[in-house]
């Protein structure tokens, strides 16, 4: 979740709207679509979160085939 080298403020900020949004939104118990405008576009929250635990998911998997092998 790095930025550039530029944008370390926003980066930042963008880091701790995205981690809200998730704890909200399942917290909540709510649809991403529900999410109110404060956080942004929900497309845009699901999207990232999508593609970040495809990610979190690619490399737990690998650590475990790691182990196993």
């Amino acid at each position: 979740m790095l930025g550039r080298k530029e944008t370390v403020g926003v980066t930042a900020k963008d880091n701790r709207l995205f981690a809200e949004t998730v704890f909200y939104r399942y917290r909540a118990g709510i649809l991403w679509r529900d999410l109110s405008d404060g956080f942004g576009h929900w497309s845009i929250a699901h999207t990232r979160f999508s593609r970040f635990m495809r990610l979190f998911e690619s490399l737990s998997f690998k650590k475990i085939l790691e182990i196993l092998n």
